[in-house]
């Protein structure tokens, strides 16, 4: 039977020998791959050159096994390709030849007989445990071939890249390796698993990605303290001080980094715990800080027409993300807040305070020269602000848009946090945590994205639209578990780049205080790649979890009274790596005290 149905009518005549002498030409053949399964398609490649004169043949070559015509294919640079299907043809041994018949200057030719084999199709699953190894640690690789008819026989060649790390028999099905990943450097890695066919069965092959997720513990490893000289915590009343927050990016027309961060403090004036939004930069790669002010400033404020939002309540403001823009030929840098609202003298939360409402706020600014003057960015706290709410957002906050009107996925989040922006191909995008029911079960919805094209350099005349979501609670559950409890959330998001340029999910995979005495417990921070923003799509394994290149965490800081390694910053331009927030909570002498520290860690 043939390759291919094809039946093709002779497309030329014999013509009459010409008066001169024609060039002798040679016909080769290839088939790749030369032994295929049923369905699969086989190249069939002729290269017809001339035996002795210089030039090229032209015209057609005719695929044939024995008398029976598989195809014709014209020469194009003295080459022919054919693709043939075997969907019609039993398994066998076929031998192929390929014949050129010539044209008015070159004589035809006939290659070699070329044999392809039709054998039955095998099925490659391939495994990996984990997904995600921390570097030092071992990886078991599983392939499981599967056929039709017999047992499979033959071997499993695992790859990476084109090395080969182990070649594996295959018993009862299954071939299996395991390899240490010592010395292998933190990222992700395509694995291949190469079947080789046997009697009865075509080779067939499997991929999957894994990750050496680099680590940095600082709670079993001294990590520097993050230090700010002109910008001391607050020390006397407060119980509740130190850095918090961090986002650190590069200027992108200078060598300078700039950070910013919360400074929780206690507001005297109103009797309850405040936080503030600091900046500070760096000309030496992250190594030491200098403050370059206060972005915004925690304040009272008076209002008698809702009971919810009560007379002298304290604005504050926290989680902050910075990102520098180019927008044409002009450099703009977007910030984006939470800035909420709580009654004098509340206590009774984690930070002692009950916030009454909060919103969403972002500016843009253009900026000239920011490596010079290092107070530049301040200006972000005067530029025009779009300020983004919910459906709950006190009616006596003037709010620019309902981000939870936008799509039913989002109908229910009561309130919006830990912004993270991002800026691709003249979009912004605004990753947002949905506050719904997040104090006292897991939320399903993590991070909802949004994004807008910034055609006005002022934000309240942006449009934003709803894209999807990043991170749900299955990819959370499917991270894992710590200290016997699975995660339920992945919170402080933050996107970054990585040193080769990729763009990078960060985030703190989180448990819910089963005491109750605080919202969640985190554990560090980690690292997966963004496949898309629009939809946004997170990298992760068959199980859907998240596929992390790099883990940052404190494991002191898991036992209680403590909180745990909270939020973190990191900017390839940064010599000192990964930015970790350390938290304490009710320390015997700090109180409620939150510094950053210097992990070294590059994802």
């Amino acid at each position: 039977m043939p390759l291919a149905r094809y039946c093709l009518p002779l497309l030329f005549a014999a013509a009459a020998a010409p008066a001169w002498a024609q060039d002798a030409t040679t016909t080769s053949l290839a088939a790749t791959p030369s032994i295929v399964a049923q369905g699969q398609n086989v190249a069939l490649t002729a290269s017809v050159r001339r035996a002795a004169a210089t030039g090229t043949p032209t015209g057609s070559v005719n695929f044939l096994y024995g008398s029976q015509m598989i195809g014709a294919a014209a020469l194009n640079n003295g080459v022919a390709t054919l693709y043939a299907s075997s969907a019609t043809v039993p398994d066998g041994t076929y031998s192929v030849v390929a014949s050129y018949g010539g044209d008015a200057d070159d004589s035809g030719s006939k290659s070699a007989a070329v044999q392809v084999q039709v054998k039955e199709s095998a099925t490659v699953t391939f495994t990996s445990t984990p997904y995600t190894v921390a570097a030092g640690s071992s990886v078991t690789l599983t392939a499981k071939v599967a056929g039709a008819g017999a047992a499979p026989g033959g071997t499993v060649s695992f790859l990476y890249s084109k090395m080969t790390l182990a070649t594996v028999s295959v018993s009862n099905g299954t071939a299996t390796f395991s390899e240490s990943s010592a010395g292998v450097a933190g990222g992700l890695y395509l694995l291949t698993a190469d079947y080789s066919g046997d009697a009865n069965y075509a080779p067939a092959s499997a991929s999957l990605t894994d990750t050496v997720e680099a680590a940095k513990d600082c709670g079993t490893t001294t990590c520097a303290t993050l230090i700010i000289p002109n910008d001391p915590p607050q020390v006397s009343p407060s119980e509740f001080h130190g850095y918090a927050d961090p986002s650190m990016r590069k200027d992108p027309n200078s060598p300078l980094l700039y950070l910013g961060y919360s400074w929780p403090h206690h507001n005297v004036t109103v009797n309850t715990n405040a936080v503030d939004i600091h900046l500070a930069h760096s000309a030496d790669g992250g190594s030491t800080w200098t403050e370059d002010g206060a972005l915004f400033t925690s304040s009272t404020v008076t209002n008698t027409t809702s009971s919810a939002y009560a007379e002298n309540n304290l604005s504050s403001f926290e989680v902050v993300d910075l990102l520098p823009v180019g927008i044409g030929s002009s450099t703009y840098w977007v910030q984006a807040h939470r800035q909420y609202y709580v009654a004098d003298g509340t206590t009774g939360s984690l930070y002692g305070q009950a916030p009454v409402t909060s919103v969403i706020a972002l500016s843009l600014l253009e900026v000239s020269d920011p490596g010079v003057n290092t107070a530049e960015l301040l200006g972000l706290a005067t530029a025009p602000q779009t300020i983004l709410g919910s459906s709950t957002t006190d009616a006596t906050i003037p709010i620019n848009g309902n981000l939870a009107a936008l799509n039913s996925d989002v109908a229910d989040c009561t309130n919006f946090d830990q912004p993270a922006l991002a800026y691709q191909n003249g979009t912004l995008y605004l990753a947002l945590e949905c506050e719904d029911t997040k104090l006292s079960q897991p939320n399903d919805l993590a991070f909802p994205m949004f994004s807008t094209v910034p055609n006005s350099t002022d934000p309240r005349q942006w449009t934003w639209k709803y894209v999807g979501t990043i991170a749900t609670l299955a990819n959370a559950e499917a991270f894992g578990t710590e200290e016997g409890t699975p995660y339920q959330f992945l919170t402080e998001l933050e996107f970054v780049h990585s040193a080769n340029g990729e763009t990078l999910a960060l985030f703190s995979p989180s448990v819910l205080d089963p005491t109750g005495e605080q919202p969640v417990i985190q554990y560090g921070c980690r690292f997966a790649p963004m496949l898309s923003f629009d939809p946004p799509v997170m990298q992760v394994d068959p199980n859907g979890a998240p596929l992390s290149v790099a883990s940052v965490t404190d494991s002191s800081l898991y036992a209680k009274p403590n909180e745990g390694p909270g939020a973190c910053t990191y900017d390839p331009a940064s010599s000192t790596g990964v930015v970790l927030v350390h938290k304490l909570e009710d320390d015997s002498t700090e109180g409620f005290y939150v510094t950053l520290e210097n992990s070294g860690i590059h994802p």
